[in-house]
């Protein structure tokens, strides 16, 4: 391949949110008490990066016509994908599909368990069909909310099952994939403008842009009141993104609504390399 077309591989799959991925699997890890061996977080980061070659080259795909009309692409979170690198992303989503399997059946076979990988074809098949028809629960109200909680939470659950892990830690991981659901919120009003005119359905379009920071707002207070999260990153966390949405509910512009998604990616990546990292420096 030429240098363009590796470049092009290298800015849909978003480095940015190679270090959400990676810290999502750790943090399941981590929580169970698992030993975090060199194999584990060789596979890890391998799965990071092919997991989000699989995620983002099909979202841009079938993207296209409201990426066209998206200001917000770029940087990153990505870039346009012009047709004509369609059939090269296709082919490497393929085969990062095929890399994701072999590292699992890899990781099944070193721990003597098979449940990640089943939990991992299950991930697979919401993150195609997230974006892909038939399904493309990406244009269906609330699950497309939903449907990257269920995500979040099976990747966490792949960590999780390194070792032993108790109920209560099961419910938290919930309230967390309730989290990522908000925050999915908050990106679809961050699109709602190109997608109204795109004609697009969305969790945004269809509750309006108080409706949703309103939707958002709520689960954030749900997870601070409820979830018994103990830990002061997390939490920080979530109430500057609470705070955030209450924000948005009172004043929905655009251009406020782009800046303030913006801040709270580049704070849940900080917040997840400092939660699953600081541990294991101290």
């Amino acid at each position: 391949m030429s240098e363009k077309q590796w470049r092009v591989l290298l800015k849909t799959s978003r480095p940015a949110f190679w270090i959400v991925i990676l810290c999502t699997l750790l943090a399941g890890a981590y929580a169970c008490r698992s030993v975090l061996t060199p194999g584990f977080m060789i596979f890890s980061v391998f799965f990071a990066i092919a997991l989000s070659l699989f995620v983002f080259g099909t979202n841009d795909i079938y993207d296209y016509p409201t990426d066209k009309r998206n200001s917000r692409k770029g940087g990153i979170e990505g870039a346009v994908l012009k047709p004509q690198a369609h059939a090269l992303m296709r082919r490497a989503v393929f085969f990062a599909g095929i890399l994701i399997l072999l590292l699992s059946i890899g990781d099944a076979f070193m721990i003597h368990n098979y449940y990640p990988l089943i939990l991992i074809i299950l991930l697979l098949f919401f993150a195609y069909y997230y974006s892909a028809p038939p399904l493309r629960f990406k244009e269906v109200p609330i699950v497309d909310s939903l449907s990257n909680g269920v995500m979040v939470l099976l990747l966490f659950m792949v960590g999780l099952l390194q070792g032993t892990y108790s109920l209560p830690i099961l419910v938290k991981a919930v309230f967390l994939a309730g989290g990522v659901a908000a925050f999915h919120a908050l990106g679809a009003l961050a699109d709602y403008t190109p997608d109204i005119r795109a004609g697009q359905k969305t969790i945004a379009t269809v509750l309006g842009r108080r409706g949703t920071a309103l939707f958002a707002f709520l689960v954030c207070c749900i997870i601070i009141f409820f979830s018994g999260i103990q830990s002061p990153i997390i939490m920080t966390l979530m109430i500057i993104s609470a705070g955030a949405c209450g924000v948005l509910v009172a004043y929905p512009q655009d251009k406020l609504t782009l800046f303030i998604f913006r801040s709270l990616i580049v704070l849940l990546i900080c917040a997840a390399a400092a939660y699953v990292f600081i541990p294991l420096m101290t």
